[in-house]
């Protein structure tokens, strides 16, 4: 006889809650330092390519701002540049962290 699950209950009475009402936008789903390349130009100034895209897809607003937390150490700035880079969606990564550790551990 299997046991129930009561995480799948909480889950269920939970993700509705803050996964709902998210527009879908095109996401590169792998914003990290190693995918940023930042070059001074003579006619344009500094600019900025992002590279790496085979993860791209559609996906949830806030997928952009919780697959940047993935991996992220709290030794530098990098976590407060990714805030000024894409909206912060503290609540929603949050969900998705503990969904993430469910599914991946």
């Amino acid at each position: 006889m299997a046991q129930h699950s009561f995480r799948a209950d909480f889950y269920e009475r939970n993700l509705g809650k803050v996964l709902v009402g998210h527009k879908l936008v095109f996401s590169h789903s792998d914003l990290a330092r190693k995918n940023v390349i930042v070059h001074r130009d003579a006619l344009h100034g500094l600019v900025v390519s992002l590279i790496d895209w085979g993860d791209a897809d559609w996906f949830p607003d806030y997928w952009e701002y919780f697959t940047a937390l993935q991996g992220i150490q709290w030794n530098d700035d990098w976590r407060q540049r990714i805030e000024e880079i894409t909206e912060p969606w503290i609540s929603e990564a949050v969900v998705m962290e503990m969904v993430h550790k469910d599914i991946i551990f």
